[in-house]
């Protein structure tokens, strides 16, 4: 309802993450199909669908991309990585999918940026893609592998946590685990204000000192 609220003629582009990060959270089908339908009576609104994670999801949940809709191909640019479905971060390769009438601007902004990758890495991850449909290690293919491997490290994390005492939250997808500590004996909330704050539906500022 939120959402419904926001929209309106005015909106020029609506941000999609699923598998959400840092929390994990998957969008339904359903779920995608109600944000379909808020942006449909608005043509000039583009979707920025984040789904980097695709490949990192649990439990037999599967994701669903936002451009598979019925007509929301046409107004989405969807933006995937090789960087951690190919435990390549330090490559810093990701690409875009997009209509032609959404692309052509994008590769005219793209030109006037100075951060670039190297062509061998470029082409290694091209291989990596077309290689990645085939079996691996005993399963169907290599995403497969890397569902069960993730789900494996999830699933200890999250029995560590809660014998620590910590009260996880379960993902769905992704590549976090978020632990509530509030249970924990000498815990001192250091954003008070800030909590109750975005708790209300508002937005803060918090030092980016606290992060390294």
């Amino acid at each position: 309802e939120a959402l419904r609220r926001a929209v309106d003629g005015k909106t020029r582009m609506v941000v999609l993450n699923s598998p959400h990060n840092p929390t994990g959270k998957m969008f339904s089908r359903g779920e995608l199909e109600e944000i379909a339908d808020i942006i449909r009576p608005f043509p000039n609104v583009v979707v920025l669908s984040d789904e980097v994670y695709e490949h990192l999801t649990y439990d037999e949940e599967q994701h669903i991309s936002f451009a598979s809709l019925p007509g929301m191909y046409s107004r989405t640019v969807t933006l995937s990585s090789a960087a951690k479905t190919f435990g390549v971060t330090g490559w810093k390769i990701g690409w875009a999918i997009a209509p032609p009438h959404l692309m052509t601007p994008l590769q005219r902004a793209q030109q006037y940026v100075t951060f670039s990758v190297a062509t061998p890495l470029q082409h290694a991850i091209a291989s990596a893609l077309r290689t990645a449909a085939l079996p691996y290690l005993g399963h169907p293919t290599y995403y497969h592998h890397l569902r069960a491997e993730f789900q494996r490290k999830r699933d200890s994390l999250l029995a560590a946590l809660r014998a620590a005492g910590l009260s996880p939250t379960v993902p769905q997808g992704g590549y976090f685990v978020a632990a509530g500590v509030d249970k924990v004996e000498g815990f001192e909330n250091a954003y008070p204000e800030e909590i109750a704050a975005l708790e209300a539906g508002g937005k803060v500022e918090v030092d980016g000192g606290t992060t390294g």
